[in-house]
């Protein structure tokens, strides 16, 4: 029974009881699935909620009855079902039911697999012991230090190559530091003749 004193376990209840459950877990479901909230997602996500309501709303109107009595028949269904508590109850109830399984299994995957970036965090007590006691490199000169500030804002790739500095080429030695003093013997006899 309803507050009313009326019993709303009618089929346009139960219609309207499913399609608002429907609605705001997709939606949620939708906002669990977003990485970077901005204004247009949130707008999206809450206000196709709003619009929703108002939508529906506007279905079950007496004013849409007047217009059109023979298609909309089913005037105050929706004010009267979302009126009564105990739908609300099975509004919520419904939501977090069909939400738990998809909760848990990313909740269980993360745990079981994490990801490189959530180990080092993690461990992030033990990274910093273990980098804090590595020896510093001295910097010399004539040596390029340039790193690239692309190889850290990402998890894997080229980070290593660009960080060890294997990636940065290396001056070539000029012909005499490579043939020695023999450079001069052999385009001396070249300019003799």
């Amino acid at each position: 029974m309803g507050q009313d004193g009326e019993a709303p376990s009618d089929y346009q209840s139960f219609a309207v009881t499913t399609a608002t459950a429907l609605i705001v877990t997709v939606n949620f479901q939708i906002g669990l699935d977003t990485s970077y909230w901005t204004f247009v997602n949130a707008f999206s996500v809450f206000g196709s909620i709003a619009i929703y309501f108002g939508i529906m709303f506007d279905l079950h109107s007496a004013g849409i009855h007047v217009l059109f009595p023979s298609t909309f028949i089913f005037t105050g269904a929706a004010p009267n079902a979302l009126r009564q508590p105990y739908l609300w109850l099975t509004i919520i109830l419904t939501v977090a039911i069909c939400l738990l399984p998809i909760v848990a299994i990313r909740f269980f995957y993360k745990i079981l697999y994490p990801s490189e970036s959530d180990r080092i965090q993690r461990n992030r007590k033990k990274y910093k012991e273990e980098e804090q006691w590595k020896p510093r490199h001295s910097i010399r000169r004539g040596v390029s230090t340039r790193r690239s500030a692309y190889a850290f804002s990402h998890q894997r790739g080229y980070a290593d190559l660009i960080s060890s500095g294997r990636s940065i080429p290396k001056k070539r030695a000029t012909l005499g530091a490579v043939l020695g003093g023999s450079a001069a013997e052999i385009y001396q006899p070249a300019l003799n003749t």
